[in-house]
This record gives structure tokens, C-alpha cells and sequence, in this order.
């Protein structure tokens, strides 16, 4: 009688464990990104790809909804603005117009048990170029979306220890002559630069953050925010021991 109890026991544990174990695959497998439609058109000399990019899956359908809704109304409202710029200078240079190519597409980063991480760029080329990008990193196992506090541990001076730690690096680049990062007062008194500050406190809103699959915080700059147009997009990985002493 022991015996079969016993067997009984293991057998409904076990059945238990299964089913948890499918339930967290199941779950974890339903968070996606996905491009739900595309917009592609060339009139003249001007060129676009728009891609309307759509998460589903998420526990917190009010943020999912949130985005999804904003990636389709920027998409809509940049292929119409599109249109209708091209249509204007096609009228004004039937032959022979300037050129211009406009992209806004979705890419995955990483997607793995743990963690979905995908951003959403903007890129526009018309004799010089310009890009910028959002960054989103969804934890599967909630399927919520990862706030900037939450990947450092939700240290106290999170935002005062990152720009701490990515200063040095920029001014670490500036003194070896690889980069000239605008971190000196010169750069914002000759007008060619940024005020860094400002650039900083925008981090959390326009999204340049991600974890990266080694578990770091990584810190997105978009072109032309930190630096001349030669240094492009730049990144800086943020190791958790910044945060650990808080």
C-alpha cells in the first residue's frame, strides 16, 4: 500500500514537472517579432523600403500594443511623407533628379531561451546619410519588456555610473587618437558639438539600450550624437561590475 502511494507520488511529480517544463518552453516560444508588412517604391531617383515590424506574445499586451501601434504609425507616416517628397521633386527635375534612399527596418539582434533583442533603424541617404535606431529587449520568461533601470541590477546612480564608465572610454579613444568624441567643452562652444548631457538624458526615452548575450548592458549612440559622422553609430558595452558596489 506504501509502496503504490509512493509510485503515485512520483508519478503525478513527475507529470507536474513535465508540464511546467512545457509550459515554459510554450510561453517562452510565443514571444516573436515579426515584419507584418513592407513598403517598398521608387519614384524617379527615390527609393524606400518601410518595414512595419509587430511583436506578439508579450504578458504585458498594453506595452505590446503600445509599440505595435507606434511602429505602424511611424511606418504610414514615413511612406507618406516619402511619396509625397518624391512626387515634388520628380516635378521639379523630370529628368535627371537627385537621388535619395530611405530604410526603416526591423533586426534581430539575439533570440534565445532568455531573452528576445531586436531594434528598429531608420536610414536615410541624400548626399550625406543619417541613422537612427531603437533597441528592444524582451525577457521571455516574464515577457515584459527590460527597462535601462532593471538591466543594471536596479542600481540607485545607475545613469550618473554609465556615463562615468563610457566618458573614460570615450576619452581613453580621444587620447590615443582612434576617435574624437565630443566630450570636451570646446566641441559645444565652437557649435560642431553635442551637449553631452542632453545626449544622456535621452538614453532611457529614444531606447539605445540592450543586453547583449554575455549579459552586459550595451549603450547605443545614433550617428552624429557623440561625434562626427565619421565614427558612425558607435557602442559601448557596459560590464555589470559598474553596477555591483550599488
Amino acid at each position: 500500500m506504501i509502496k503504490n502511494t509512493f509510485s503515485k507520488t512520483i508519478l503525478l511529480l513527475s507529470i507536474i514537472l513535465i508540464f511546467g517544463i512545457v509550459g515554459t518552453v510554450a510561453a517562452q516560444a510565443l514571444v516573436t517579432v515579426k515584419v507584418q508588412s513592407v513598403y517598398n517604391e521608387t519614384i524617379g531617383n527615390y527609393s524606400a523600403e518601410i518595414q512595419t515590424p509587430q511583436i506578439s506574445g508579450m504578458t504585458d499586451t498594453a506595452m505590446q500594443d503600445s509599440l505595435n501601434r507606434e511602429f505602424s504609425e511611424y511606418a504610414t507616416e514615413l511612406a507618406k511623407d516619402f511619396t509625397a517628397e518624391a512626387l515634388e521633386i520628380q516635378k521639379e527635375y523630370p529628368v535627371d533628379g537627385p537621388h535619395k534612399w530611405v530604410e526603416y527596418k526591423l533586426e534581430t539582434v539575439y533570440n534565445n531561451s532568455s531573452y528576445l533583442v531586436f531594434y528598429v533603424y531608420e536610414f536615410s541617404a541624400v548626399g550625406s546619410s543619417n541613422y537612427v535606431a531603437q533597441y528592444f529587449t524582451i525577457d521571455k520568461n516574464t515577457g515584459k519588456l527590460v527597462s535601462l533601470e532593471e538591466m543594471t541590477g536596479n542600481s540607485k546612480n545607475y545613469m550618473e555610473q554609465i556615463e562615468n564608465y563610457i566618458y573614460k572610454q570615450m576619452r581613453d579613444a580621444n587620447n590615443s587618437g582612434d576617435m574624437k568624441y565630443w566630450i570636451d567643452d570646446d566641441a559645444i562652444n565652437q557649435n560642431w558639438g553635442n551637449d553631452m548631457d542632453l545626449v544622456f538624458s535621452k538614453i532611457e526615452d529614444n531606447r539605445q539600450y540592450y543586453l547583449n548575450e554575455a549579459g552586459n548592458l550595451v549603450i547605443a549612440f545614433n550617428k552624429y550624437e557623440v561625434g562626427p559622422g565619421a565614427i558612425g553609430s558607435p557602442q559601448f558595452e557596459v560590464p555589470m561590475d559598474v553596477f555591483r558596489d550599488n
